[in-house]
């Protein structure tokens, strides 16, 4: 988009919110908001901001600011510029059998598996917990997902909360892993997310979230998922505008609540067939969306995380590999900071840990793409064309063997090259059993993470004490 179309669409995120507003069910935030100077209409339970009280908030947030992996500081993503990192999809209901193929409930079998796998995946930089489980107490489930991927990886995780008691829990596992609250908070290895419900709409769960995931200075994404359509306007211009103003009210609401807390703009746009009410997640307006939400917040100078490989396809076939290149590309080119979707199909409805496989590769081929190529005297090669002249060879040259060792070309671990003649005799296998193959392989050679007894302790007695609650809530 030009200047003046990103200029557009912000003034009118602005104007949603100081006319239209947004609905919070949540009364004690709504007296910090209106204490701050936002416009409260109590009986109605909606806040209008100013202009100038949302400035005053992308002011107060950080720019940038690093994640670690545990145990391996030098394995910091750090979220500035246009710096693009990638990570899982999380929370779908389904999986795909990795043994059998079958698509059936996810468990919290699955949470491990994912997790120990992300760590042999170079490309993939963090965990959002692949899958819900179905097998554990109802309300535990965020919870058991986060206990079960800081046992089995050690990348950074990030994942959802949806009420301040989720963000208490998670809290205490965050902490006892790393050692004390105040390591936590100067190496934060963890993210949590709050989704607001479009359109407009801060109810009760979200709000406590954000407000306990700000006061306990925990890194929080701002996750909003309009439906162009249904819950946002059709056009793709007045979809954009609200998603904005839900990420900028959000903004404001963390920052009004801990200013400079580290928050990440996450939009989660999705478009609906109108002719037969699909929520399309592998169409083309989805990446389209998503580069353009990243210009907005690029404007403001803030970190992203959007849709990277989302795809509407049911198995691992040609439909997801268009769907999801083209929807990671055009975001990576925009300037997004972190990609999502490794792992996911049928509309995020479902995971495969093949997928996760093959995402790892296309995330690879992102990543190469948008790194460019290096142009000086050394690789622009003169001399080297001037020595060997018309008609001779490079192949021999000291220069080729040189930059080939250095990673010159993107060297796939999936893709097939062979001739044809070598991948008929290789079984004439086809991506599904490479990629399931490989999986499998990974995972029988992965264990689970070493962790000392102390902290493995503190992590039982949370849990115990977290299902004790959710069991009482049931």
């Amino acid at each position: 988009m030009s200047d003046s179309e990103l200029a557009k669409l912000h003034e009118a995120a602005l104007k949603v919110l100081r006319q239209t507003g947004i609905y919070v069910n949540h009364s004690d935030l709504r007296k910090i908001l209106s204490d701050a100077g936002a416009v409260l209409d109590e009986e109605r339970k909606i806040v209008k901001f100013p202009a100038s009280m949302v400035e005053k908030a992308i002011e107060k947030a950080p720019p940038g600011f690093t994640l670690y992996e545990r145990g391996n500081r030098s394995g910091k993503i750090t979220l500035e510029d246009n710096k693009v990192f990638t990570h899982t999809t999380g929370g779908a209901s389904n999986v795909i059998d990795l043994d059998n193929r079958r698509r059936r409930n996810a468990r919290i079998k699955d949470v491990e598996r994912a997790a120990r796998l992300i760590n042999v995946l170079d490309n993939v930089h963090a965990f959002s917990p692949l899958v819900t489980p179905t097998d554990v107490i109802n309300g535990a489930e965020e919870v058991e997902m986060v206990n079960m991927a800081i046992r089995n990886t050690n990348k950074v995780i990030e994942n959802p909360v949806t009420s301040a008691t989720e963000v208490d829990f998670l809290f205490r596992l965050f902490a006892a892993v790393t050692g004390s609250e105040t390591e936590l908070k100067r190496h934060p290895s963890f993210a949590v997310s709050v989704s607001p419900i479009s359109p407009l709409n801060f109810d009760k769960g979200s709000s406590s979230a954000m407000m306990q995931s700000a006061k306990r200075k925990l890194p929080t994404k701002l996750l909003p998922a309009p439906i162009a359509g249904a819950t946002a306007p059709v056009t793709f211009a007045g979809a954009l505008a609200q998603q904005h103003a839900e990420l900028l009210a959000g903004l404001t609401i963390l920052q009004t609540v801990s200013p400079g807390l580290p928050a990440v703009l996450s939009p989660r746009l999705s478009v609906m067939d109108m002719r037969n009410s699909f929520v399309s997640w592998g169409t083309s307006e989805l990446g389209r969306a998503s580069a353009a939400a990243v210009q907005l917040i690029n404007e403001l100078n803030l970190p992203s995380d959007v849709y990277g490989l989302s795809s509407d396809a049911k198995a691992l076939d040609e439909q997801q590999g268009y769907e999801k290149s083209m929807n990671g590309i055009l975001p990576a080119l925009a300037g997004a900071n972190f990609l999502s979707g490794a792992g996911g199909i049928e509309s995020l409805k479902s995971a495969s840990l093949a997928q996760m496989v093959v995402d790892n590769e296309i995330f690879g081929i992102i990543l190469d793409t948008i790194a460019g190529f290096r142009v000086d005297a050394d690789t622009i090669a003169l001399e080297v064309i001037n020595s060997v002249g018309p008609g001779g060879e490079f192949i021999k040259q000291r220069h080729t063997a040189e930059f080939a060792r250095k990673g010159e070309q993107h060297e796939p671990e999936l893709s097939d090259r062979s001739t044809w003649e070598n991948w008929v005799d290789g079984g004439k296998k086809d991506l599904i059993e490479v990629a399931t193959e490989r999986a499998r392989s990974l995972l029988a050679d992965s264990e689970p993470l070493e962790i000392d007894p102390v902290t493995l302790k503190s992590l039982d007695e949370i849990m115990e004490d977290a299902r004790s609650y959710f069991k009482e809530q049931n």
